[in-house]
């Protein structure tokens, strides 16, 4: 008794976006995306184009043979190029529950709702890099308890929840860069005790509440380069005694208190413009070299 194999499962469009390049140009060879059905396809329509084509001109078979070959094989590199109807990209959750690491990057998306990640508590990076959310509300994230890396850079967002990540303790990466804040609560940022990377480069701040890093005792990256910040209070980085990298460049800073660096530690860098670095020829005295 001799079995037919049965056909290979044509992937889905969950698994066609978790697809390394190669794999989907093997997925390009199963199911109804067979190169072999498109090439008899592409001979088929070139026979029947010139066929029909002889009625109209019986005179010049040899350009109507050419021309129909001819846009026979546009026809198939074409329809190659692109995935079916049943691959093209889509948003799902559907394998969030179980999956570490979730990227959402440039799909165009404008707004999180509350229940998009709730029960995605295994993942441990998410990105939703170049889309256009424009703002972060309380609780967005609360279900993604085990999140480590979280990446909301390059958007639209200018308004952040004061207790938008309020339940992700064990965050350690958080890019902001690139949206349109133009100021942050104090308390924006209260409990993430492991966090160890915060960039909020590229936005519109122009100054910082008092005290705003103060929970952020593993912090050793803090990226505030090419916002507006005209002036910094006194105790601007108070709690941030394990910061080793700090980006202050390109901002409008007129003024810098004399002590605003004295909680700094372990400071290795502090990236300065010209601009920033004449303002502060006491605070850099009394930081670096006392």
């Amino acid at each position: 008794m001799v079995r037919r194999r049965a056909p290979p499962a044509e992937p889905s469009s969950t698994d066609w976006h978790m697809m390394t390049q190669a794999e989907r140009e093997r997925a390009r060879g199963t199911g109804s995306w067979s190169w072999q059905r498109e090439l008899v396809t592409c001979a088929a329509l070139g026979v029947l184009a010139t066929y029909l084509a002889g009625f109209v001109h019986p005179q010049s078979v040899l350009a109507r043979s050419v021309a129909a070959l001819a846009g026979g094989f546009w026809w198939f590199p074409w329809q190659r190029a692109r995935p079916p109807a049943h691959l093209e990209p889509v948003v799902t959750t559907a394998h969030v529950a179980t999956a570490h690491e979730l990227v959402l990057a440039n799909l165009g998306i404008t707004a999180l709702t509350t229940d998009l990640f709730s029960f995605s508590n295994t993942l441990e990076l998410l990105r939703l890099s170049n889309n256009g959310v424009s703002s972060v509300k309380k609780d967005i994230f609360a279900g993604l308890t085990n999140l480590r890396m979280l990446y909301l850079d390059r958007n639209k967002i200018d308004s952040l929840s004061s207790q938008a990540f309020r339940k992700l303790q064990k965050l350690q990466h958080l890019d902001l860069s690139g949206n349109m804040l133009t100021k942050i609560s104090s308390s924006v940022f209260k409990g993430l005790h492991n966090l160890e990377m915060l960039s909020l480069g590229g936005n519109r701040l122009k100054t910082l509440p008092d005290r705003a890093f103060e929970d952020l005792l593993r912090l050793e990256h803090l990226s505030l380069n090419y916002n507006e910040i005209e002036r910094l209070p006194p105790d601007a980085f108070a709690g941030l005694g394990n910061l080793k990298r700090l980006f202050l460049y390109q901002n409008k800073l007129a003024d810098l208190p004399d002590d605003i660096f004295n909680p700094l530690a372990s400071l290795q860098v502090l990236a300065l413009s010209a601009a920033g670095a004449a303002c502060a020829p006491n605070a850099l005295h009394a930081h670096f070299l006392k």
